[in-house]
Formats: structure tokens, C-alpha cells, sequence
């Protein structure tokens, strides 16, 4: 591919061009079910399978966290070294593609076709993509963030356009969309709020592609940039397990977990599934997803494999009984449980405040009068030193050196330094 300098200009205002209303775009007089696929329901209503977010917020135990620290550790690092490439803001991402953005509402009239009656918008395909954060020197984020922070951050995706093809969208590593095609435009897209979907039914069979959604299109996902792949390697393996455990349960209700897992390794080439399973991060995807989907679908809960997920991973109440200890044990238990213990609490932070604020007091008043400072005798050695000083009632012999104003602190030193001398030798 022949590179070319770029520059980079702003997308035009949709408001600046607007266009005639087309009929797939006239709101339609049907109640569609909220359950159909993205390619046959009206494009304008939110789709089945809602945000799989706040997946931090589950954590299985702490052997399970310790092994998903350990398996993405080299995603990590590699999303590190590629975030290095935008170090500078102004580079950004357009030095990825060497091409100058075409604005999504000047796009062919090829891409503006909508198909169905009631699709309401055009169903497209972004490949070579990356999604990023807008006016941020690092832009490449994980596609959950489109949920995660849609409130309070504006997301946007570059790649190349294409028309939407009806082949099922394969393994993005060795899919064969990785050279865009002569009708297909470079275009950076400006996501709308929450417009990250997945897990889409239609006619009771999954649509297992990933949507983002823009103010004029669907997009579906297909490769991602080779710099942009760190990013979303380890979403596409969440998502690609969860769509084998729905497909699964909706196809053979009573396959169990044993099954289920031999059949993903064997035939949808996820060898990385058992593993996989170890990791917080893909459970509670799978769950989420299973949340999301199963509320519409009421034979998917009744699926033994959906059972065995949703059961699996219940908070379970400790079961009661008696505890069993050594000899040595119970005796040390028994101290304990046969002492009385006392708890200060409020009264103890009292206390300690009141002392603080003493001392804090007793500070500012030497410091605001002087002559709280009662010196002692004044000293032989010299009449400007004093044998005692005494502060707040307490006697200070000779370690506390007190000197009248002037260039006397060399001599003072020396004149403390041999008494300290005389003392340790008399």
C-alpha cells in the first residue's frame, strides 16, 4: 500500500449536510420484539443484551484472582508498549492508516442501503479498526469501556468502511477482511452512548457478531488493526466463549459442563477455554451474559449448562457444625472466650484528641510568651548561659542551652560541649 502525507481534518457537522429522509427511516408502526437480531429488528431501538460491566466487581476467590493476574500479564505489557506509540498527542491514530477520513454521511450510496423494510439503518462493516477515547493522549481503550464509562466519556472508532456481507464473521486473526476492499472507505466514526451490542438473537438462533452503533449506522466489528488487536484479544475470547455456552444450551438444553468443553476445544478451536475459565474477568462475562439473555429466553435458564454456570458461582451461606482443634489450640481459644473484653472506642479517640489539643495549646503559648520560659542560676562558665531552665513546671539541666540574641552560637556550642566533657569526666 502506497503511503500518503495526511492531514488531519476535522469530520464535517451532520447538521451542516443534511438529508432528505428516506422511508427505511420513517419510524415503522410495528412493536417489534425486543429479542430479534440487529439485522431484522428496527435499528433505532436499544437490542437484546445489555452492558456487560462493573466486571470488576466479581471475585471468585482468591486463587482464581491470583491466576487471572498471571494469564494477562502479557496483554498487559503488550498494551503498554503499543500505548508508547501515542506518546506524542498529535500524532494520534491517523499515522495507522496513511489515508485522509471521509465523513460518514458522504459515504456511497452502496453503504445507505438498509436492506429490510424495517431495519431504519444501514448495516455496515469496520475492519482495520481501533476504538479510543476522544482528546486523550493515549486513545486505545477496551471495547467494554463504551459501556463502562459511557456517562462520562465520548468514544470514537476508525477503520475502513465496507458494505455488509452475509458471511459469518470467523476468528479475526485469520480473517480474510484484513485488506480493505475496493468500495470501502476510511471513516472515523463517533460512537453514541452505550453503543457497544452483542449476544443478538434472531428466530431463536445467535447473532454472534459485536455492533457499535453510531447517529447514522450499525457497524459490525471484523478485524482490528494489528496495533489495536492487545486491546481487544482478550474481549473477543470473552465473547466468544459466551456465545458458545448460549449456542450450547440453546441447541442441546441437557449438554452438561464436561460436553460443553470438549465440544469448544474440539470444533470452535477455543483451546484456550479451560484456562480461560480460571480467570474472574471471562466468569463474569459469561454470567453477565447469561443475565442479560436468558430474562428473554426462559428454556435458556432451564439448560443444564446454563444451571451449572449460574450455580457455580452463587454466594453460598457457610454451612454450620463444630469446629475441631488441638488440645493446644482450645486451650489458647479458651483465655480468650473466658476473658472479659473491654472497648474504649469513642471515649479513647476523646481522650487522645483532648491530649493533642493540650499540647498544641502549651506550643503556641511559649511561642506567643516568652516568659513562660523560667531560666535558672545563670551559669559560671558564662553569665549569658543558664545551669536550668525550667518549661511547664519540669527542671531541664544543662541539656537545653538557651543564648541571648547576638553571634554567640559558635561559642555557646563549645562552652556546651565542654561542660557535657567535664560532666562525663568528673
Amino acid at each position: 500500500m502506497v503511503l500518503v502525507p495526511y492531514v488531519l481534518v476535522p469530520p464535517l457537522s451532520p447538521q451542516k449536510r443534511p438529508r432528505s429522509p428516506s422511508p427505511a427511516s420513517e419510524p415503522s408502526s410495528r412493536s417489534p420484539s425486543p429479542n430479534l437480531s440487529p439485522r431484522k429488528r428496527p435499528r433505532n431501538d436499544k437490542l437484546v443484551g445489555g452492558a456487560v460491566s462493573g466486571i470488576s466487581k466479581f471475585s471468585l476467590s482468591s486463587s482464581t484472582s491470583q491466576t487471572a493476574a498471571t494469564s494477562t500479564s502479557n496483554d498487559l505489557d503488550e498494551e503498554e508498549r503499543v500505548a508508547d506509540i501515542f506518546a506524542e498527542p498529535e500524532d494520534a491514530y491517523f499515522h495507522l492508516y496513511s489515508a485522509y477520513p471521509t465523513d460518514e454521511l458522504e459515504l456511497p450510496e452502496c453503504f445507505k442501503e438498509t436492506g429490510e423494510e424495517d431495519d431504519g439503518k444501514p448495516i455496515r462493516r469496520l475492519t482495520k479498526f481501533s476504538i479510543f477515547r476522544k482528546d486523550d493522549d493515549k486513545p486505545f481503550v477496551h471495547p467494554l469501556c463504551i459501556e463502562e464509562e459511557s456517562a462520562s466519556a465520548a468514544f470514537c472508532a476508525a477503520g475502513w468502511a465496507t458494505e455488509e456481507r452475509q458471511e459469518t464473521d470467523g476468528e479475526y486473526e485469520s480473517d480474510d477482511e484484513s485488506e480493505p476492499g475496493e468500495e470501502s472507505r476510511f471513516v472515523v466514526l463517533d460512537i453514541i452512548a452505550g453503543g457497544l451490542n452483542k449476544h443478538h438473537f434472531s428466530d431463536e438462533e445467535l447473532d454472534e457478531n459485536v455492533y457499535i452503533e453510531t447517529e447514522a449506522a450499525y457497524y459490525i466489528l471484523g478485524v482490528p488493526a494489528a496495533e489495536y488487536a492487545p486491546f481487544y484479544r482478550r474481549f473477543r475470547l470473552c465473547h466468544r466463549i459466551a456465545n458458545s455456552v448460549l449456542n450450547t444450551a440453546l441447541e442441546d438444553p441437557l449438554a452438561d459442563y464436561a460436553r460443553w468443553l470438549d465440544a469448544a476445544v474440539e470444533q470452535s478451536g477455543l483451546e484456550q477455554t479451560e484456562s480461560a475459565l480460571k480467570r474472574d474477568d471471562v466468569v463474569a462475562y459469561i454470567l453477565q451474559a447469561i443475565e442479560s439473555v436468558a430474562g428473554s429466553f426462559y428454556k435458556l435458564r432451564k439448560a443444564r449448562l446454563i444451571k451449572y454456570f449460574s450455580d457455580e458461582n452463587k454466594s453460598r451461606k457457610p454451612e454450620h457444625g463444630s469446629i475441631v482443634v488441638s488440645d493446644m489450640v482450645g486451650r489458647i481459644i479458651k483465655q480468650h472466650l473466658d476473658s472479659k473484653i473491654f472497648v474504649h472506642g469513642k471515649e479513647l479517640v476523646e481522650e487522645s484528641k483532648a491530649v493533642a489539643k493540650k499540647l498544641d495549646q502549651q506550643h503556641k503559648r511559649h511561642l506567643d510568651d516568652p516568659k513562660t520560659i523560667k531560666p535558672g542560676p545563670p551559669s559560671a562558665m558564662d553569665p549569658k548561659c543558664y545551669e536550668s531552665v525550667e518549661l511547664d513546671g519540669v527542671a531541664y539541666l544543662r541539656r537545653l542551652l538557651s543564648l541571648a540574641a547576638g553571634n554567640h552560637m559558635s561559642r555557646g556550642r563549645e562552652m556546651h560541649k565542654e561542660l557535657t566533657n567535664a560532666l562525663l569526666t568528673g
